[in-house]
């Protein structure tokens, strides 16, 4: 990531199905992409900013440093970082542009956002409820990325369409969606999820 070119890049990383983002493109839709702490994340983000405006949402790091450096390295080849809490500003000044929004899907909210729980690996898993929130805000279509690794140091994803209309999708439903795909893809191959993750530390209230 720091020193990779772009035709290293996409000779190592190859999207199956990027028609899928040119006929939004076409159609002038915006898109809310969901990822994963799944294979290599990181060269997915920045191999899709090559040829597409694309909107990096991310936690900053409590160290100015580390955050300074991954910022550059995320945005190297076009990609623009957004903080978590300038999401909903952002999205509103670019409502009306094309537009990709990628999010990390398997975030924990924070201990003030952790209202909505759902079924992830068989326990009960507070879900950040911001990329339905955003996704309905400029009614777009909302996708997965689909990562299989083909050997070392080689990849591809694929662009997974799960909700075309967000304003008319139910409540949750962005939400079930997203955490569901990502439950297929872990227990497809679980060896390439990131399990040091914190995924589980708030629990439901009563719960021990």
């Amino acid at each position: 990531m720091i020193s990779i070119s772009k035709a290293e890049l996409q000779r190592r990383l190859v999207c199956t199905n990027p028609e899928v983002v040119s006929y939004y493109k076409a159609t002038g839709k915006s898109v809310t992409a969901v990822a994963g702490h799944y294979c290599n994340w990181e060269w997915a983000g920045a191999e899709f900013s090559i040829d597409t405006r694309l909107f990096v949402i991310y936690k900053p790091l409590t160290s100015h440093v580390f955050d300074s450096f991954f910022i550059k390295v995320r945005t190297r080849f076009g990609a623009i970082a957004v903080a978590m809490k300038q999401t909903l500003r952002t999205m509103v000044a670019h409502k009306n542009e094309f537009t990709v929004t990628v999010f990390a899907g398997d975030q924990t909210p924070i201990r003030e956002q952790k209202n909505y729980f759902t079924q992830f690996l068989n326990q009960p898993t507070a879900v950040f409820q911001g990329i339905e929130k955003i996704a309905k805000l400029i009614d777009s279509a909302v996708i997965f990325y689909d990562m299989k690794r083909v050997k070392r140091g080689y990849y591809t994803y694929t662009i997974v369409p799960l909700v075309e209309n967000s304003k008319e999708s139910a409540e949750h439903e962005i939400t079930e969606a997203h955490v569901k795909y990502l439950e297929v893809m872990i227990k497809r191959e679980p060896q390439y999820w990131l399990w040091s993750h914190r995924r589980w530390k708030f629990k439901p209230e009563g719960a021990n």
